[in-house]
């Protein structure tokens, strides 16, 4: 997500509209509850909506910025302060988090080899250094080529060219199975693993939805909330019916993409972006769901060796005792963090959100 990037205005950049920071607490509970293992049955499909609402929030309010700057120089500066902000936040989690991802990692167990180094480079650039932020770096880099393309080309071109870029991603995961026993492919898709590290866990899963975020800010208007409706609900039965498919023909090797989500993402997005909320400052959803994010695989980690020790694992209590208590947790230190970086000596916790 950029999940740092709280639009400071609604659709029309007037009136602070806080519906999209709700909608990213939702979403980052959603990711809590994929790394949990929530076994949620017919709905589990539905915490896959996270990821895309979370590339549409940024890739919308990003381009409406681009697009209201004048020069190019005002361009490339919007693409500089976008790194800017989002490498200060990783470099913030990346430190704090450091003893925790040596121990996942391994990356320099073995001593300091160019092998190693390498294996770090990779997971820095395209999958995760400390665990789940690879969104962050998947962004900057998705940006940064929507950015560019988009100055070249069309906005329905761009979505053309992304397009199939998504479609590999649903192919790699939902429907491996259809590709699986293809030696020609799988070669070639172990050759990219070997130099990307990732496919849906890295840059290329962000640019269709980054080019459609970059579509919608070129519109002057926007589609009317009671004909948004029925596209959610229809793409809500549609993604549980895939989901059913894909597990009747046990095509399913992880569900991070499903097709489905390219007609319920956008209609949630565009629903919410139009729904005006407001609340207590003090509650700082937007805030809230970055450290939720980039904290709860972490706290898992710790939670749940210590879980197994009262719980029997791959049982409904353990995964919701997993849930809960790193949610509990997450919420708890984004409110020692929001208390403390008001202290003088202490505002370096500012970079955490």
């Amino acid at each position: 997500m950029d999940p740092r990037f709280s639009p400071a205005q609604n659709a029309k950049g007037s009136i602070r509209n806080q519906s999209v920071d709700w909608m990213k607490l939702i979403l980052s509970v959603f990711v809590v509850a994929i790394h949990a293992e929530l076994p949620l049955g017919i709905f589990s499909p539905f915490l896959r909506t996270a990821v895309p609402l979370f590339f549409l929030v940024s890739g919308y309010f990003y381009f409406r910025k681009v697009r209201a700057a004048t020069t190019e120089n005002t361009h490339t500066e919007i693409l500089f302060r976008f790194w800017k902000r989002n490498m200060t936040l990783y470099a913030f989690w990346f430190v704090a988090l450091l003893p925790i991802t040596l121990y996942v990692r391994g990356w320099f167990s073995e001593g300091f080899t160019a092998d190693a180094l390498l294996r770090f480079l990779q997971s820095f650039f395209f999958n995760s250094t400390f665990r789940v932020s690879w969104y962050i770096m998947a962004l900057c880099i998705g940006m940064t080529l929507i950015h560019a393309l988009s100055r070249r080309l069309g906005t329905k071109t761009l979505l053309a060219v992304t397009f199939p870029i998504y479609l590999l991603c649903c192919l790699f995961t939902n429907y491996f199975g259809a590709v699986s026993s293809n030696e020609a492919v799988m070669g070639i898709y172990h050759g990219y693993l070997s130099v990307f590290s990732s496919l849906v866990n890295s840059f290329p899963a962000s640019l269709f939805w980054l080019a459609l975020a970059n579509h919608l800010a070129a519109k002057p208007t926007l589609p009317e909330r009671r004909r948004l409706f029925p596209v959610v609900f229809v793409g809500a039965a549609l993604l549980v019916a895939e989901d059913l498919l894909v597990k009747h023909f046990r095509l399913q090797d992880v569900n991070d993409c499903y097709l489905s989500l390219l007609l319920i993402c956008p209609a949630v997005f565009l629903l919410v972006l139009q729904t005006k909320t407001s609340a207590p400052s003090r509650l700082r959803p937007g805030a809230t769901s970055t450290v939720i994010y980039t904290t709860h695989a972490s706290l898992i980690v710790l939670l749940s060796p210590i879980l197994k020790r009262v719980l029997p694992t791959a049982t409904l209590p353990f995964h919701l005792a997993l849930f809960a208590c790193s949610l509990v947790l997450c919420i708890v230190l984004s409110r020692i963090l929001f208390a403390l970086e008001n202290t003088r000596l202490l505002r370096f916790l500012r970079y955490s959100h």
